[in-house]
């Protein structure tokens, strides 16, 4: 099996030690390390509690976006939730001015379809609007547009600094016939996309197992499972 890291995982918060149940989490896979995405001031507390030992797991940190941020400060992994922030395309000025003062290098954006607010239905055009205004920055197009992958995958290609995680997508949509369009990513992308879990929703190894299958059927080399498991979020994330 391939060296492995987690490029998108959370906190479980119901757990009695989140810290420690992450780790847990990582060690049981055989996971070199993970990104972790910080998307409340709870998840904060625990990462800041918890930095001495986290860091010897965690890849990087990336932060839900502060729309109400004021004055430069340097964020360089940052996290847009366009269902769980409310954004809309009005926001996007005042989003662009934030990521630039912050100087982020990676910006993820949450791009599962879920929910009834069309309104903030944006990450997919989100992710279009950023990657071609600051062409310098990786956009993580998290969760590759969940039940629109194959819509994600035709509208952004062509787009360079663009790469997917396929975190959630990979098991909760596995008995669907999205699971056609995962494979058709893989084959012609793997070096754009990114292995992730998207725990506590799965656990490192369910998506692992789902993500090994997927290999198989798009019948990815050596090379490409490399980059499929470690190699791309190394590149991603600058390590």
């Amino acid at each position: 099996m391939y060296k492995l890291i987690d490029a998108h995982m959370h906190f479980d918060l119901s757990a009695s030690n989140p810290a420690t149940d992450l780790v847990n989490q990582l060690m049981a896979a055989d996971a070199t390390g993970c990104v972790l995405i910080l998307n409340s001031t709870e998840e904060v507390n625990v990462y800041k509690q918890n930095k001495a030992l986290l860091d010897n797991y965690i890849i990087c940190t990336s932060l839900l976006l502060d729309l109400q941020a004021n004055g430069k400060r340097e964020v360089p992994f940052t996290k847009l939730h366009p269902r769980l922030s409310g954004l809309t395309r009005d926001n996007y000025p005042q989003i662009m001015r934030i990521i630039q003062d912050c100087e982020a290098r990676v910006i993820t954006i949450d791009c599962f379809v879920y929910g009834h607010s069309l309104e903030n239905d944006i990450g997919i055009e989100l992710g279009i609007y950023l990657a071609q205004n600051l062409p310098d920055r990786y956009v993580v197009l998290a969760h590759a547009g969940g039940v629109r992958l194959l819509e994600c995958l035709m509208q952004t290609k062509t787009l360079q600094n663009i790469y997917y995680d396929l975190s959630l997508t990979i098991n909760y949509l596995w008995h669907s016939s999205i699971r056609q369009d995962m494979i058709l990513l893989l084959m012609h992308h793997s070096n754009r996309v990114m292995f992730g879990s998207d725990y506590p929703s799965f656990s490192i190894n369910e998506a692992k197992h789902c993500m090994s299958q997927l290999c198989e059927k798009a019948k990815l080399c050596n090379a490409d499972g490399k980059n499929l498991f470690y190699e791309n979020a190394l590149k991603v994330y600058g390590l």
